[in-house]
């Protein structure tokens, strides 16, 4: 995912530190200026219940403070390109236009 995070070409966080009403919360890579996250999920850190209720009151929390999340596994990364269109898309809709 770091690969893929790189050929967008964009400055990101890795690892960004995150308090959302009184939660802490670490996004696996951030664009914090544009609220722009993006999320690798594997099976081993996200395939049990808890970890997936978590990560789901996660994702509503960033979406209600205006986060765009973008959520990736093993196997769509089988398709980087794509993966990294869909980052860039997201990053290009939340630029401001230029003057």
């Amino acid at each position: 995912m770091a690969e893929v995070m790189r050929k967008t070409g964009v400055r990101f966080e890795y690892q960004f530190p995150l308090v959302l009403d009184g939660r802490r919360y670490r996004l696996d890579f951030a664009v914090p200026s544009l609220l722009v996250c993006v999320e690798a999920d594997g099976l081993s850190a996200h395939g049990e219940r808890r970890a997936l209720d978590a990560d789901l009151e996660r994702q509503n929390r960033l979406l209600h403070h205006g986060w765009t999340v973008r959520r990736y596994t093993h196997t769509h990364l089988k398709h980087p390109h794509k993966v990294r269109d869909e980052i860039v898309e997201a990053i290009h809709e939340r630029q401001e236009p230029s003057l």
